[in-house]
């Protein structure tokens, strides 16, 4: 019965994450509106990652991957901002948004995820729903064990490669528009899977910082290089790799398509005459 539970906590935190974004979004201006935007993508994120979490423990592995790719394309529909402070880093480098409003957006995202811990666990205790809910707070506000399972190396290139194949995938449009939610979501879910054991597989640092923070099993400076720093890393990679190198290939591959063209229509002038 707890599935059922948790489908009605999942539920119940999209309707009210998107009644507040419908209701701030109409009184605010799009210049503080942006980082409201920001803090309840990602509390409802990380509100979904918790619940989840509640279902992994419960029905093992192969539910929870399927509840992540539903809850991706959930966040497709519901989204009006990145919720993730490695996207701001990326809109940073390419010059879309300035540093200091950059900044400002981590901050709120890591706010949202940081209330969002606390409103699980009003749920899960004011509500009740079932006892797997209730063991799941009690482990979650009192013996929070680091989901950081590998050496610290091995840790940032595992947030670092996630990052990468995230943002590649959703950077090269595959799918196209009919099917791109969806592979995003399905590619989320595998990235998640794979690396669930190693590091919780967050690449996202303030999903993480809301989940793993405070957790027993690692010291600060290792919660910022894994979790932090990695997912950067991943991030700046995937923009050397398609805003630069296959740019540059593509232009590339232009060129030589247009010289052969040339070539060919040369050719066809010279027999011609």
């Amino acid at each position: 019965m707890s599935i059922v539970f948790s489908s009605a906590i999942l539920l119940a935190t999209f309707l009210l994450t998107q009644a507040l974004r419908v209701t701030t979004r109409s009184i605010l201006p799009q210049s503080i509106y942006q980082y409201v935007a920001e803090f309840l993508c990602t509390f409802q994120l990380t509100s979904c990652v918790y619940e989840n979490g509640v279902v992994l423990g419960s029905y093992g592995t192969w539910v929870y991957a399927f509840g992540i790719f539903c809850l991706g394309l959930g966040y497709s529909l519901t989204f009006d901002a990145y919720g993730n402070p490695a996207a701001m880093l990326e809109q940073i480098l390419k010059k879309k948004i300035s540093v200091p409003n950059g900044v400002l957006k981590m901050a709120a995202e890591v706010a949202g995820g940081l209330l969002a811990y606390r409103y699980m666990l009003f749920v899960w205790h004011m509500l009740a729903p079932s006892s797997a809910h209730v063991n799941h707070a009690e482990m979650v506000r009192t013996s929070c064990v680091s989901a950081l399972q590998v050496d610290l190396l091995t840790g940032v290139l595992v947030e670092a490669l996630a990052m990468f194949v995230s943002r590649s995938v959703a950077g090269m449009g595959l799918g196209g528009p009919k099917y791109y939610t969806m592979v995003n979501a399905f590619t989320t879910a595998v990235v998640v899977v794979s690396g669930l054991d190693w590091t919780g597989m967050m690449f996202n640092p303030a999903l993480a910082t809301a989940l793993t923070y405070n957790c027993k099993g690692h010291h600060l400076y290792e919660h910022i290089v894994v979790y932090w720093i990695g997912p950067f890393i991943g991030t700046i990679l995937s923009i050397l790799v398609f805003n630069y190198i296959m740019e540059e290939y593509e232009q590339g591959q232009k060129s030589l398509a247009v010289h052969a063209q040339d070539k060919n229509g040369l050719s066809n002038k010279e027999k011609t005459n």
